[in-house]
């Protein structure tokens, strides 16, 4: 994690709410470790794909009417 993230998450006096807009924000969660709270992406399981199937065609054929 970079130096300035730390700090946002760590060491500043708005840590609690800058942590909490962050899982909001990026979901996951806050783990504490030895040297502060450290970001843990959540793992979800993956959107399953929408299968889309094709409709049978629905034109007709034009027929031409015969005169008389």
């Amino acid at each position: 994690m970079a130096q300035h993230e730390w700090i946002r998450f760590n060491d500043c006096s708005k840590a609690k709410k800058n942590r909490e807009n962050h899982i909001a924000e990026h979901g996951g969660t806050f783990v504490k470790g030895k040297k502060g709270w450290s970001w843990v992406a959540s793992v979800s399981k993956p959107k399953p794909v929408a299968v889309a199937t094709a409709k049978p065609s629905k034109s007709k054929s034009r027929t031409t009417k015969k005169g008389d």
